[in-house]
């Protein structure tokens, strides 16, 4: 009698979850789910709830799903890990389409690397249904993970598939769907992926052109403008998307890694107008003689002071003394009463030796260039 009670009650606890899973009417709330899987929690291990809720999985709204499977994942009685584990095995199951599109989406709400390894894993597999890889490549963007998941993931476009007609709308709403976790990952993401983003712009499909513009400004440096300015120079139909793509681009720090050489020294140019240098001049490329810029300071006594300037974008290896040797030397040609050696890198021990010994010699390392920079044109609007 007792084991017949027991049954009937589990047959109570699941026909009430049945119940409230197959609702068709509106009536039962979240708090029902809630309740109905305490219930079914009382009768039966999260194993076996799990279970059910999977076999209810079958026949039931998406959204139901969800709902039921977060409800059991967030309940406090084992790890959250071992139950997301458990239910990320299921996908690998046979189950229906649906109900794996249903797991995917519940997965991804929760942070444990795993989930976004599961979910990459999904959407590369070119064997498996597209509307289930779909799903799980749009609960991607809002995984969180590092970026080993995501190094490959230009990998799952080719570009060169929109430069002809051969696609279809398929094609097109996959591609876009890569480009929003690209977008909405750009720490993790590599300098290949922003390549094959910038070769979308070329694409075919107009969505696709506006969408790989918005999010080659989101992934892009200062260099990117002018390469982006290139591709649509004769397609006024995407202005407003490259508008909107210089403009992120322009919100960011700068990366002096992605500057010019040329653009560096403009920049060091303005930097020095703003620490009080005047006449500030960039010098010739072919008249130069390892100066970089010249300019004028007023000294202690009121006197106009020369100052020369070289400028080295470097990152890697140090300056050494032989390059701080140089500048004195051309302090003396042009009769300079000072020396401002500027890199983005370090400086060696003999350098550093060789600056003491020569007091009229400053040398701006990474640090101090930073410290420069923010002074002139405010905290974080250049990085390195």
């Amino acid at each position: 009698m007792k084991q017949s009670s027991s049954k009937n009650k589990s047959r109570e606890a699941s026909a009430s979850l049945h119940e409230v899973l197959h609702d068709a009417t509106g009536q039962f709330s979240v708090i029902d789910i809630l309740s109905a899987i305490n219930d079914l929690l009382k009768k039966q291990s999260w194993s076996e709830a799990l279970k059910e809720i999977i076999q209810e999985a079958e026949t039931i709204e998406p959204v139901h799903i969800d709902l039921a499977l977060r409800a059991l994942i967030d309940k406090p009685d084992h790890e959250r890990a071992e139950k997301l584990n458990g239910l990320t095995g299921y996908l690998r199951s046979r189950i229906s389409n649906p109900t794996r599109c249903a797991i995917i989406t519940t997965i991804a709400h929760y942070p444990p690397i795993f989930s976004a390894q599961e979910l990459l894993r999904i959407a590369s597999d070119q064997n498996d249904d597209r509307e289930v890889r779909l799903t799980a490549l749009r609960a991607l963007a809002n995984s969180i993970a590092d970026s080993t998941v995501f190094i490959s993931l230009h990998n799952l476009i080719d570009p060169e598939l929109f430069r002809t007609k051969n696609f279809s709308e398929q094609d097109v709403i996959w591609a876009i769907a890569v480009l929003n976790v690209l977008e909405a990952h750009p720490a993790q993401i590599s300098g290949k992926a922003l390549t094959i983003v910038e070769s979308l712009v070329y694409a075919q499909d107009l969505r696709l052109c506006r969408r790989a513009l918005e999010v080659a400004g989101t992934l892009g440096e200062i260099d990117a403008i002018e390469r982006l300015c290139m591709a649509v120079l004769r397609r006024p139909e995407l202005q407003k998307s490259l508008a909107t793509a210089i403009q992120r681009i322009s919100n960011k720090p700068i990366s002096l890694r992605h500057l010019r050489w040329e653009n560096f020294e403009e920049l060091m140019r303005q930097m020095l107008r703003g620490m009080g240098h005047f006449a500030v001049e960039v010098t010739q490329a072919s008249y130069d003689n390892g100066v970089d810029v010249i300019s004028k300071r007023s000294d202690g006594d009121g006197e106009e002071a020369v100052v020369v300037v070289q400028c080295k974008l470097r990152y890697q290896g140090n300056i050494s003394r032989e390059d701080v040797e140089h500048l004195r030397d051309a302090m003396q040609q042009h009769k300079a009463k000072e020396g401002i050696l500027i890199t983005t890198g370090g400086f060696s021990r003999d350098a550093k030796e060789y600056q003491e010994q020569n007091k009229f010699i400053r040398l701006f390392d990474k640090k101090e260039l930073l410290q420069r920079l923010d002074k002139v044109f405010g905290e974080g609007r250049y990085k390195i």
